[in-house]
């Protein structure tokens, strides 16, 4: 926030299924319900934090790129594959 900015506070009333919603979306997104409220008002839109298995995934993508590197020395052709593999990671990251 920027020196001298006022600060309003505004009351909203759920009723217990749009407060479940809100609490399980924060949630999601790792988020206070707070900060989840401010990102949908200032038209971001909070995605959930990837599982565990996505992080895996990632890991085995970048190991399998790394032996595609060591290979392309050998076989200029892997070249290509590693590549792909960049591009689909890019793809991931941006998805999620």
């Amino acid at each position: 926030m920027k020196d001298k900015e006022k600060i309003y506070e505004v009351k909203v009333r759920l009723n217990d299924e749009e407060h479940t919603l809100v609490k399980k979306c924060a949630e999601l997104c790792g988020l206070t319900q707070k900060e989840f409220l401010r990102q949908l008002i200032m038209e971001k839109n909070p995605k959930p934090i990837p599982p565990m298995e996505f992080w895996d995934m990632m890991s085995e993508l970048y190991g399998i790129h790394e032996s595609f590197a060591v290979i392309s020395k050998y076989e200029p052709s892997a070249k290509e594959e590693c590549r792909k593999i960049e591009e689909l990671v890019l793809r991931l990251q941006e998805a999620v």
